[in-house]
């Protein structure tokens, strides 16, 4: 790839960037002062450097030690062990219960800030933590009542709510063509089960109201 030479690598500026960076400790001063060296940066490297800076900024409220609350740090040794254990014990549940919260449309920021992480680390655990749900698509009748079409089970990622959109629109997209019930009122239910339920298993149909239902709000199972 060819340059111009004002766009060439300068040595000065990367062996003074170098010199600064070797003193600095803290991650959030590491993602500024490398964020400030971008803007100094010819623009082919300048992509690079600010997306450490994003990852350096992320990683670090990642792994910020949480806030001592007065009212509840242990003041014994036992009651420190007890905690400790309790945490260990609740840590594995975190990514179930955030994929979950997440399906049920909580906004990611919310959820990021119970935890006190980033919302990239949120993001991740949502695009790595599956839950396990049904999906039934109803087409209306020309007498008006509505009828199960196709049904499916597994498991998905993200809000269910987009889950719903994306079976409606395929399924339009998909039949298009095969009147008569392309042109009728199609629904999509999607329901959240139970932690637990095995996505290879057709599960029983949920007697509950659905998570979230596209195309007709009114059609109930």
């Amino acid at each position: 790839m060819h340059h111009d030479q004002d766009d060439e690598p300068n040595p000065a500026t990367y062996d003074a960037y170098q010199d600064r960076t070797r003193a600095l400790w803290t991650g959030p001063q590491l993602a500024r002062e490398i964020t400030r060296t971008a803007l100094d940066t010819p623009q082919y490297a300048r992509g690079i450097l600010l997306t450490i800076a994003d990852f350096v900024h992320d990683f670090t409220a990642d792994h910020a030690p949480p806030t001592a609350n007065p009212a509840t740090t242990p003041t014994t040794l036992a009651a420190a062990v007890a905690l400790r254990d309790a945490g260990r014990a609740a840590e594995p549940r975190i990514p179930t219960l955030v994929a979950r919260d997440r399906a049920h449309g909580r906004p990611v920021a919310e959820i990021a800030g119970e935890l006190g992480t980033s919302t990239t680390y949120v993001h991740r655990l949502i695009r790595d933590t599956p839950w396990t749900g049904y999906v039934v698509c109803y087409t209306e009748a020309d007498d008006g009542t509505w009828r199960e079409r196709e049904q499916e089970h597994g498991a998905y990622h993200g809000p269910a709510a987009v889950v719903a959109e994306k079976h409606h629109a395929q399924h339009h997209a998909q039949h298009e063509d095969a009147l008569p019930w392309a042109e009728q009122g199609l629904c999509v239910h999607v329901w959240v089960l139970p932690d637990g339920t095995d996505p290879t298993t057709p599960p029983t149909p949920p007697t509950t109201p659905p998570t979230v239902t596209t195309g007709h709000p009114d059609h109930q199972h």
